[in-house]
């Protein structure tokens, strides 16, 4: 699985690019469907202390996932963004399982 990492606006630390690729990259062993990984950390232009972004695109063939999370720390929405695509990815072989 190929894992592109965007960082609009800011300058990532090499942490936070090494947690974004180790977490991401646990998620091709739920399935060897997945080709590649688009994630975007970004800061949203807001006054809340939860303006740190994480965005996560999942490409399947036929079929692509998304997550977006919002949180304190990058650390935690990416950790939250993955967990999300996580469960995206069960309910995805559930069905399609009950397809077959």
């Amino acid at each position: 699985m190929k894992i592109t990492i965007q960082t609009p606006g800011i300058r990532a630390r090499r942490e936070l690019l090494d947690l974004i690729n180790e977490k991401v990259a646990k998620l091709s062993h739920l399935s060897d469907r997945i080709l590649e990984a688009r994630v975007l950390i970004k800061a949203d232009k807001s006054d809340k202390r939860n303006n740190k972004v994480c965005e996560i695109s999942l490409v399947i063939p036929g079929n692509d996932l998304f997550a977006k999370i919002q949180s304190v720390t990058f650390e935690r929405a990416v950790h939250d963004a993955v967990s999300a695509s996580k469960r995206q990815i069960v309910n995805w072989k559930e069905e399609m399982k009950q397809r077959r």
